[in-house]
């Protein structure tokens, strides 16, 4: 179940950088310096680090998966203003391509992160919230994975397309 965790907070990272952080400016910026690029992939990075803290450890790879998925990303949105400027193009068929590429790049790390699980310190405050709020002891990684996708679906509604 950890594994469709950390699946679901890389999509939700991958919405709230693409969709919530990503405004008018940067997208501009993108299309002319390296700056706004720069900006939009710190902004990819940062949500990376910060929704995946519970399950980085010294111990397994999270660490070169979040760094080649955010050079992937690069790589992803580069193409995409490249695509753009060269057709000329701004269209719903070049921003679903450029989606549907992130999420498959996304489901490609199954393998590396199908035996990743939360870190030590992540259990220790688990434990410690749930012996001082019993009302958690009926929250599963199930609810956690729904809420999660619920959340996604929700931003991607009313901050996406």
């Amino acid at each position: 179940m950890d594994t469709k965790i950390i699946l679901a907070l890389l999509i939700l990272s991958h919405v709230i950088a693409d969709f919530v952080l990503q405004d008018n400016v940067i997208v501009e910026e993108k299309k002319t310096s390296f700056k706004g690029m720069f900006k939009h992939i710190g902004h990819y990075l940062l949500i990376n680090l910060i929704l995946l803290l519970p399950y980085f450890n010294f111990n397994n790879n999270l660490w070169w998966i979040i760094i080649s998925l955010s050079l992937a990303h690069w790589a992803i949105d580069r193409l995409k203003v490249e695509y753009d400027k060269k057709i000329n193009d701004k269209g719903f068929e070049s921003f679903m391509v450029d989606q549907v590429c992130h999420c498959i790049l996304i489901g490609a790390y199954y393998p590396f992160i199908k035996d990743i699980q939360l870190n030590q310190f992540a259990q220790a405050v688990g434990s410690l919230v749930l012996s001082n709020y019993p009302i958690f002891l009926n929250v599963t990684k199930q609810n956690s994975f729904n809420v999660i996708i619920i959340l996604t679906g929700y931003i991607f509604n009313f901050k996406g397309a």
